[in-house]
């Protein structure tokens, strides 16, 4: 039996990426004059947050799907 690496795993792996690592990569450089705002970090974090989940949610959901679609039609035959 081939040993499968659970789907609900590889959702929860994508969303502490879009939690903690991704937004890093986003974030603007600070300015030299001290003046720092911290609007625009919490929008990209946001941003990754609200997206990243629901585009992972969806992503899984659909895998799901296809998956069952393809099951299903595999034993008709």
């Amino acid at each position: 039996m081939k040993w499968k690496f659970p789907d609900f795993l590889i959702l929860i792996i994508f969303l502490v990426l879009y939690y903690a690592f991704l937004p890093q990569f986003f974030y603007p450089e600070p300015r030299r004059d001290g003046v720092n705002c911290g609007m625009p970090i919490l929008a990209i974090t946001m941003v990754f947050w609200i997206i990243g989940t629901i585009a992972g949610v969806l992503i899984h959901f659909l895998w799901k799907l296809i998956l069952l679609f393809i099951k299903k039609h595999n034993t008709v035959q």
